[in-house]
C-alpha cells in the first residue's frame, strides 16, 4: 500500500531554549549536498516513528544484526519504529528495502532535552537483519579514537531530510553531503553556547550541512586503513536556517562507546 506522506513529520529540533516564535526551528537535513550514489551507504536506514497520533521520520545506522544508532530526541516519545533498510528512494517499494518494526528502545538515561546532552539512542530489533550488499553495519569508532578531536577531518553527512529551507517535506531520495569538523571553540563562538566533549560540529561553510528530517543519521569519516567509521549522530542545527551556512551540532559516537557495549553486548575495538 503507498504510505501516506502527509502526516509524515521530519522531526523538529527544539533549539536550546531559544524563543520559538522569533526562529523557524528545525532539526537536521541535508543542504547543499547531492543525491547518493543508490545503496553507498548501506549501514543508513529511514525511521518512521508513531507517536500517539503522528508520525515522525529520523534517520539511524545499523551497528549490528539487532541493534540500531540514533539520536534520543527521535524517540523520546516513540511508542513503535519502522526501521526502513536497504532503501534509496524511499517513496518507491524497491526490491532491495526490508521493513522491521520494533517497539524496545533505549534512549540515554542521562539524555537532555533542554541541554541537548546525551542526543542517543538504540532501536533492538526483534529479529536479525540478514546483510547484504545494501544493507550493512557500520564499524563504531574503537577505544583508542577517543582522544581524536576529528578537528579538520573530511565527514560525510547522509539523510533523506529536507534538502532547501523552502521545502516541508522529506527527500524521496538518499543525500549526502561533505563537510569538515570544526573546533568545539568555533562552535561555541557561533552557537553562543557551551558544546561539552561529547559533541561535534561540522562547519556550515558553502551553506552545506544536516537539516530538518536528517535527525538521528550518520556522521562518517574514513580511517587511514580505508574503513568507514560512525564518528558522529546528527543532532542539533541553529534556528537561523539550514541554508545560512551555520554549524550544525553531532553526538560523538566515541563518547558513548562503553554505554552501546553495555546495553547491547557489541564488542568494541581497541
Amino acid at each position: 500500500a503507498e504510505r501516506d506522506w502527509s502526516n509524515i513529520t521530519p522531526v523538529d529540533i527544539d533549539p536550546f531554549g531559544l524563543n520559538l516564535k522569533d526562529f523557524n526551528i528545525t532539526t537536521p537535513r541535508i543542504v547543499g549536498g547531492d543525491e547518493a550514489i543508490p545503496h553507498s551507504h548501506p549501514h543508513q536506514v529511514a525511521l518512521f516513528i508513531k507517536l500517539s497520533t503522528s508520525t515522525l521520520f529520523c534517520g539511524g545506522t545499523i551497528i549490528s544484526p539487532r541493534y540500531i544508532l540514533t539520536a534520543a530526541h527521535c524517540m523520546d516519545k516513540a511508542k513503535e519504529v519502522e526501521v526502513l533498510l536497504g532503501a534509496h528512494n524511499i517513496r518507491k517499494e524497491e526490491p532491495t528495502q526490508k521493513r522491521i518494526k520494533s517497539n524496545k528502545f533505549i534512549i540515554h538515561e542521562r539524555w537532555s532535552s533542554f541541554f541537548f546532552r546525551n542526543d542517543i539512542a538504540l532501536i533492538e530489533l526483534p529479529e536479525e537483519i540478514e546483510f547484504n550488499q545494501y544493507i550493512q553495519p557500520i564499524a563504531l569508532p574503537c577505544h583508542s579514537d577517543k582522544g581524536n578531536t576529528l578537528v579538520g577531518e573530511q565527514t560525510t553527512v547522509s539523510g533523506w531530510g529536507r534538502d532547501s529551507d523552502k521545502v516541508t517535506t522529506i527527500s524521496p531520495v538518499l543525500r549526502q553531503v561533505s563537510s569538515k569538523v570544526i573546533s568545539r571553540l568555533t562552535c561555541m563562538l557561533r552557537f553562543r553556547r557551551l558544546i561539552p566533549k561529547t559533541q561535534v560540529c561540522l562547519s556550515g561553510k558553502g551553506r552545506k550541512g544536516a537539516c530538518n528530517g536528517d535527525s538521528g543519521g550518520p556522521l562518517v569519516g574514513k580511517k587511514a586503513n580505508g574503513q568507514i567509521v560512525e564518528y558522529g549522530i546528527v543532532s542539533f542545527i541553529l534556528v537561523a536556517g539550514c541554508e545560512r551556512g551555520w554549524p550544525s551540532g553531532f553526538t560523538r559516537v566515541s563518547s558513548y562507546l562503553d554505554w552501546i557495549n553495555k546495553k547491547t553486548g557489541i564488542p568494541i575495538c581497541d
